[in-house]
């Protein structure tokens, strides 16, 4: 509706379309929220003003969507180079059942899947495994990326989520083909340092230490049946050599691997999986 400047009266004048615009913001897809603006404005005619008899758009004949739901809308009359401009905003929230079913829940269970390969027996069926769970995450980062419009400004949480799981899995894959390597050499390859000491390191955090009863006077008996002995036997002489002693071999490597593996895998996915359900479920509000 349009009233004419020189005589104040109200009458229809035919509306040219402005501008159409929609602010994608897909960084919590699927619990986005859209504002979609329709602008129009009388190109042709000047000295009009144009009035609008609500603040908001009227819904009555609004068919309701299968994907979006409209949360607000509003009217908004704007002075642009002496000539009216009149915007309709459409606020929209996405429906994200469907995405929840199809994308988050079956990336969830695949990203647990992941983790329980370290359990597996190392060789050819712990490095299928993988490679089968690595295959599927590239499967689900290809859907996620047809379903989400290109946007380079703000990328999607969930496109970052599934790039974490993806090279967990990755990290896991490689390190699958390393142990089946690792317990495939022969005894008498020498184990670097660092492998040896992480292998101490897992079996003294992960044995149970247990505690015996000890009688004082028996402790007192032996200690003087060693120092007695100590000159004429050699059973008693202090061993030097701890690694002969304790041999450390590829097979309890692989094993010491697998349990931290197993335990630093499982943290990255409680703290992503956690910190990505908190911003999902409070970022759009």
């Amino acid at each position: 509706m349009v009233e004419n400047a020189d005589d104040g009266t109200i009458d229809w004048w035919p509306m040219e379309l402005f501008e159409t615009s929609c602010a994608v913001d897909m960084t919590y897809f699927p619990f986005d929220i859209q504002v979609c603006e329709i602008q129009f404005m009388p190109w042709s005619y000047a000295g009009v003003k144009i009035k609008s008899e609500k603040d908001s758009i009227d819904l009555s004949y609004y068919s309701t969507n299968a994907l979006w739901d409209v949360l607000d809308t509003s009217v908004e009359i704007t002075e642009v180079t002496n000539v009216d401009l009149i915007s309709f905003k459409l606020k929209l929230q996405r429906k994200p059942q469907h995405h929840i079913l199809t994308l988050f829940l079956p990336v969830l269970l695949l990203a647990t899947l992941n983790i329980f390969a370290q359990v597996l027996p190392t060789g050819g069926d712990r490095s299928g495994y993988a490679v089968t769970v690595f295959l599927a995450f590239t499967v689900f980062l290809s859907i996620a990326e047809s379903v989400m419009p290109p946007n380079s400004e703000k990328v999607s949480l969930f496109s970052v989520y599934l790039v974490i799981q993806t090279t967990q899995s990755t990290l896991i894959t490689i390190l699958a083909v390393l142990l089946t390597r690792a317990e495939s050499m022969d005894d008498n390859t020498k184990i670097p340092r660092f492998l040896v000491f992480l292998e101490r390191l897992c079996r003294g955090v992960c044995q149970k230490k247990t505690t015996a009863k000890v009688n004082p006077h028996a402790k007192e008996t032996k200690l003087i049946e060693i120092d007695n002995h100590a000159d004429d036997d050699g059973r008693f002489s202090p061993v030097k050599d701890t690694d002969e002693a304790d041999p450390c071999t590829w097979a309890m490597v692989v094993a010491a691997i697998d349990k931290l593996a197993f335990i630093l895998f499982s943290v990255v996915f409680i703290l992503s999986t956690t910190v990505f359900l908190c911003v999902m479920s409070l970022g759009p509000n």
